[in-house]
């Protein structure tokens, strides 16, 4: 006589089961969306960060400069020009050559520092771009130079030392830095104070 043996696994517990292989699924990839997700953003923060890196450093050093030129009698006694490259001698960076960093933030190296766009202005006065190439050698993924760039007039004499030095400044970058908009080639500052521009003359409301 045969016996058969009958499955004590009810439909109920079928679907039970699916039901939970499919929430397992279900619940896996979600979390390698979230994963995903994740890493993603985390990336989108490492390039800001980078970003905001890149624009520190160019602000320090372009403000460092700065201050620099902006002083004539400092400007005089410390900058000095050679053909296409420039060094300022003492209080901008620590070291010479392939040594030096800045005095402000040692981590970063100087790579170059040179002249460009020298536009001479007659009298033996000059105007030019003072470039300045750092990298950051305290972080192992920083491999671009950073570039910080002012524009400034001088005079030097014949080894190269500067005689007299101002920053150039345009009406255009004047009126921004003073949060004034610049347009139709001049500063909006009649706007800025109730009146209204007309012709070459600022109404003012009484």
């Amino acid at each position: 006589m045969s016996t058969s043996v009958r499955s004590t696994t009810s439909p109920v517990a079928n679907k039970r089961g699916s039901a939970l292989f499919v929430a397992i699924l279900v619940i896996a990839g979600f979390s390698v969306l979230v994963g995903i997700t994740i890493f993603s953003r985390s990336q989108n923060v490492v390039k800001a960060g980078a970003s905001y890196r890149d624009q520190v450093t160019k602000d320090q050093v372009t403000h460092e400069l700065s201050v620099i030129f902006a002083n004539p009698a400092i400007c005089r006694n410390i900058v000095k020009v050679s053909g296409t490259t420039f060094q300022i001698n003492g209080g901008f960076q620590t070291g010479t050559g392939a040594n030096a960093v800045l005095s402000a933030d040692t981590r970063f190296r100087i790579r170059a520092m040179r002249l460009e766009n020298i536009v001479s202005l007659g009298g033996g006065a000059n105007s030019a771009d003072f470039v300045v190439l750092t990298q950051n050698t305290a972080d192992p993924n920083d491999t671009k130079w950073h570039r910080s760039a002012f524009n400034a007039a001088y005079t030097a004499d014949a080894s190269g030392n500067l005689t007299d030095c101002h920053i150039i400044v345009s009406a255009a970058a004047a009126c921004t830095e003073l949060g004034i908009t610049y347009s139709g080639g001049r500063c909006q500052l009649c706007e800025v104070m109730g009146g209204a521009w007309s012709g070459s003359a600022c109404s003012l409301p009484e």
